[in-house]
């Protein structure tokens, strides 16, 4: 990772804090032995959960921004609640 990091994305051990984290640690996985890969896969899976939800959260703030449509709107688009859709933004944001 570079120098240029944001709140949260600091690599925490070998779990990768950022989309671009998480992508070269999935991209680093074909370079590993069997074991190697199953030992670093669970950390990878839950970083995955974190990075993704952080990125979901992005987008539903990008899309409730000034211009774009409600927090109710978005969370009938999405198939959830509207207080699912503003809890991540409040997640994101906090």
């Amino acid at each position: 990772m570079t120098g240029n990091t944001r709140r949260g994305d600091s690599l925490r051990g070998d779990r990768p804090g950022s989309l671009a984290g998480l992508i070269t640690a999935l991209s680093g996985l074909h370079d590993m032995t069997p074991i190697e890969r199953a030992r670093k896969i669970p950390a990878l899976i839950e970083a995955a959960k974190s990075v993704l939800a952080r990125e979901r959260a992005a987008a539903m703030a990008a899309a409730t921004a000034p211009g774009g449509v409600t927090r109710a709107e978005l969370a009938r688009q999405l198939g959830v609640s509207r207080s699912k859709v503003t809890e991540a933004i409040a997640a994101y944001d906090g």
